[in-house]
């Protein structure tokens, strides 16, 4: 029989085995989520969801006033002591050493988010159109993100969409105590290191090119609210955008709210060590008004209080990994859902009187993007294609009728709009070509 000492020792050593496995070695966190995002639609109402009262996030498992509560707050405190020096920002070229979580601290707060366009044209009237599958194509293809954090200054994004231009179950992670991005395969066996200023260029062209970022003085702007929590509002002038921030006080949340107020900050060009953000305060929502025009916002849909969360979802970079200093993961296909899902778009064939047009494709659109921009190609509001430039697809599933087709890149500041097509037909960015026949 174990001792009472060797007992406790061989569950601490049992315990530091299993965090040890990460996303890296085993692909069963990338699996689960992958159902996850399989069985959940997004929800693209835009409605938030429903929270309980600010006062109410605090877990009666684990209330503020226990000692187990304070005891991991204090860990943090310690981890994020001043004296430790500010976060210095990561190089895309050197490997990250593996992260030191230890495996008291599971504490934090799981998002819902979304990423939402404004301005977008929904399908024309015409009899044939099938709104129940418009609807949820739309839901499928929501920008929806879910979103980990850690009171130890950890965060964790995965874009759960195939809307995304990114490939769906891409993560980005994060730590309190360096600037800068880990972008992880959807496997979960491949990162590379994001510094401050690519964030934006990945998500919007594809690649991570670098930016200077500039500091910036939030403006109080008086308070709100969300999701029934008591908010706090700033405004953020940055060279790319005005950006609107709302942020709700958290009790416990520690550093976890400070990384995603630096991300939103940095997709604005501003600099995160300069633009106000704290510990304990939870962006909600943001809203940006690009100076070229045309706007752009995040907004949380939930809030959940974690007492239990997988280290191996956390750590920065994961154990095991390897890492790619110049690659990318890379989307199997233009099409964002295949192309049988798009057939229900309409109910039935709508042939113009006068038959095809001339020079038009047999069936569906022929879409061709000669922009040197990454663009969305839109069938009646949905992100059917992301094409990078000099590139084209064909959507032969589309049935003949008419359709509100357009352009518009990830951010919303290059939108154009074809109007309603008659397919089948063709739509080219970039060039003048035939866009098919006219209304």
């Amino acid at each position: 029989m174990l001792s009472g000492q060797s007992s406790w020792q061989l569950a601490w050593m049992m315990a530091s085995a299993l965090v040890a496995s990460s996303a890296c070695d085993e692909s069963t966190a990338s699996d689960a989520l992958r159902q996850q995002a399989q069985e959940k639609s997004p929800n693209a109402s835009l409605q938030p969801a429903k929270l309980t009262a600010q006062r109410e996030l605090l877990s009666e498992e684990e209330p503020e006033a226990s000692g187990g509560y304070e005891e991991a707050d204090a860990g943090v405190r310690v981890g994020s002591n001043p004296a430790a020096g500010p976060p210095r920002p990561w190089r895309e070229d050197e490997a990250l050493p593996d992260d030191t979580l230890g495996i008291r601290e599971t504490s934090g707060a799981a998002l819902s988010a979304q990423f939402v366009w404004f301005d977008v044209p929904g399908p024309p009237p015409v009899p044939e159109l099938d709104p129940v599958a418009v609807r949820g194509l739309a839901q499928r293809t929501a920008f929806k993100v879910e979103i980990d954090l850690l009171l130890a200054g950890r965060l964790r994004v995965a874009f759960l969409s195939p809307g995304f231009p990114v490939p769906e179950l891409t993560e980005l992670r994060a730590r309190r105590d360096a600037f800068g991005h880990v972008l992880l395969w959807p496997d979960g066996k491949s990162y590379r290191v994001l510094p401050p200023g690519t964030l934006r260029a990945l998500l919007g062209e594809g690649r991570a090119d670098s930016m200077a970022l500039v500091g910036a003085q939030p403006q109080p702007q008086g308070g709100g609210s969300w999701l029934k929590l008591t908010t706090v509002r700033s405004r953020l002038a940055g060279p790319l955008a005005e950006l609107m921030l709302e942020q709700s006080e958290i009790a416990g949340l520690s550093s976890g709210g400070e990384l995603l107020c630096r991300l939103l900050v940095e997709l604005a060009g501003i600099q995160p060590a300069a633009a106000g953000c704290e510990a304990e305060l939870l962006p909600v929502r943001a809203e940006y008004r690009w100076r070229q025009g045309g706007r752009f916002a995040f907004q949380v849909l939930s809030i959940t209080r974690r007492h239990d969360m997988a280290l191996s979802r956390l750590l920065v970079p994961p154990t095991g990994c390897v890492f790619r200093p110049h690659d990318y993961p890379r989307r199997a296909t233009a099409q964002t859902l295949g192309e049988e899902p798009l057939r229900h778009l309409r109910s039935k064939d709508a042939l113009p009187p006068g038959g095809v047009r001339t020079g038009a494709p047999a069936q569906g659109l022929v879409a061709a993007n000669q922009s040197p921009l990454l663009l969305a190609l839109l069938v009646d509001g949905i992100p059917v294609a992301w094409l990078p430039p000099s590139s084209e697809v064909g959507l032969r599933s589309l049935r003949p009728g008419r359709y509100a087709v357009g352009w518009r890149n990830f951010w919303g500041t290059r939108t154009h709009s074809l109007g309603v097509l008659q397919l089948p037909g063709r739509a080219v960015e970039g060039v003048v070509g035939d866009a098919g026949a006219p209304p």
